[in-house]
């Protein structure tokens, strides 16, 4: 496919993955290693027209690791840096449940199909763990910050948009054995699917909510984003935010505030940042 999509411009493929956990400040003393630090996130989008790949990154102040903040910086690539001439994407990712192979994604993909400029089809195939690995050949490089530039795509489910777990011809549907999902322009609302990548048919859930005509349209789904995103930093445990400012000696002083205003909560370190990771997939009448 990668051949495929190098040879016909109305087709992109892209490869995404989450990264290893980036320790933050970078630093090479010993006592940083005794010290608590925040995380820093890194999504990669690698592009097999252009050999680019986008490195997305963020902390754990400007959002957590789970499927909305994956949802946001795959709807930010695909406006930003897919043209208008591709007509169909083709992403590729492991099959993790709580970040990738889920209703949040699978709610931006309805959303991405009304938005974008040309985009008709999306399909998102979902690799088969210990048959397949995730190729990054590319030198180039794009770091995107992503500063609290997230959406709630989970909040859609419960406003135009519902959870299914029965498809339109009154079958079984199931996230974790599915091997395929795609999104129609045409078809607003409707997610297809596959239950193993041989089949020429496709099944279809219907993520519609009844109600008023257009709430499916691409100007209703972008209003209801546009008030769903962080708008403040998130808090750290006062564990942690300790230990940061232990390490201020030992960091530019640019950065210290930085450092500073970071805002804390009372809990423990336990609360690693995975608001999100993990999703009740549970459907609503």
């Amino acid at each position: 496919m990668k051949e495929e999509a190098e040879n016909d411009p109305p087709l992109r493929v892209l490869v995404f993955d989450l990264e290893q956990v980036l320790e933050t400040p970078l630093l090479s003393t010993g006592a940083a290693f005794y010290l608590k630090q925040l995380s820093t996130f890194n999504l990669t989008v690698y592009d097999t027209t252009t050999k680019i790949t986008h490195c997305y990154m963020w902390c754990e102040v400007d959002g957590n690791r789970g499927a909305n903040e994956i949802a946001s910086c795959l709807y930010y690539h695909c406006l930003d840096s897919v043209p208008d001439t591709v007509k169909k994407i083709v992403l590729f990712s492991d099959s993790t449940t709580g970040q990738n192979r889920n209703s949040i994604l699978a709610a931006m993909f309805l959303t991405l199909v009304q938005v974008h400029a040309s985009v008709a089809s999306v399909e998102h195939v979902f690799l088969e763990v210990g048959h397949t690995r995730m190729e990054y050949p590319s030198c180039k490089f794009a770091v995107v910050e992503m500063k609290r530039e997230f959406h709630d795509f989970q909040a859609l489910l419960k406003g135009p948009l519902v959870l299914r777990q029965i498809t339109t011809t009154k079958e079984k549907f199931s996230w974790m054995t599915t091997p395929l999902l795609r999104a129609d322009a045409n078809r607003p609302g409707t997610v297809s699917f596959k239950r193993n990548l041989q089949e020429v048919r496709f099944l279809c859930l219907d993520f519609q909510r009844s109600g008023k005509a257009g709430e499916h349209s691409a100007g209703h789904l972008q209003r209801y984003l546009k008030r769903c995103h962080h708008l403040q930093p998130l808090p750290i445990s006062k564990e942690k935010k300790a230990d940061l400012i232990k390490l201020l000696p030992l960091i530019p002083s640019s950065a210290h505030e930085f450092y500073n205003s970071i805002p804390t909560h009372a809990g423990n370190e336990s609360d690693q940042a995975t608001s999100s990771e993990e999703i009740e997939e549970s459907e609503e009448d």
